[in-house]
């Protein structure tokens, strides 16, 4: 597996840090980056060669150029699924959340409003499985080996939230956020 187009297509529409290293591309020159830099994703598009170059902003607002292959994303394992986590200065756990925004646009019914929602991540003969409920009701139901079979809301949000939808971590083509130091 390799970083393709498509996950850095999904990165940059969600302002996604990743690392940077290797050659960078300043007025048509690649010129080399000796340390890896934390940048910000802010668009793709492909140069004359037809290579794709990916549009990066650092924390010093200069705008860089890299190919794909230099790019490191950083992304949230699914097992945070279940964990609080921050996203712009709020705190949320996202297997709640995602019930709340389900249930706000209809897309989910509650039958319990006062009942407290329970979610785990559970071991299945054929993977790990997020499941997400009230009384004996299923509200969420995502399968971290088969994602594609989730809604298409639910799979939006995770990307928005920065999750490894694709198993870029575990293929060695994304950074853990909990593996990276404060």
């Amino acid at each position: 597996m390799k970083l393709e187009l498509k996950h850095i297509a999904q990165l940059a529409g969600n302002k996604y840090k990743c690392y940077a290293m290797g050659e960078c591309i300043e007025d048509t020159e690649y010129v080399e980056n000796p340390t890896p830099k934390e940048f910000t994703i802010t668009g793709f598009y492909p140069d004359s060669n037809k290579e794709i170059l990916i549009q990066l902003e650092d924390s010093e607002e200069d705008m860089h150029e890299y190919a794909i292959v230099d790019l490191i994303p950083i992304a949230r394992p699914l097992s945070d699924l279940i964990k609080e986590i921050e996203i712009n200065g709020e705190w949320f756990v996202p297997a709640e959340l995602l019930c709340q925004i389900g249930i706000a646009l209809g897309y989910i019914k509650d039958n319990a409003p006062t009942i407290p929602i329970d979610y785990r991540i559970i071991q299945k003969p054929f993977g790990k499985v997020l499941k997400v409920q009230k009384l004996d009701d299923w509200l969420i139901y995502f399968s971290f080996d088969e994602p594609s079979r989730a809604k298409k809301w639910i799979i939006d949000k995770l990307y928005e939230w920065h999750f490894d939808v694709d198993n870029l971590i575990e293929n060695g083509l994304a950074i853990d956020i909990n593996t990276l130091e404060e």
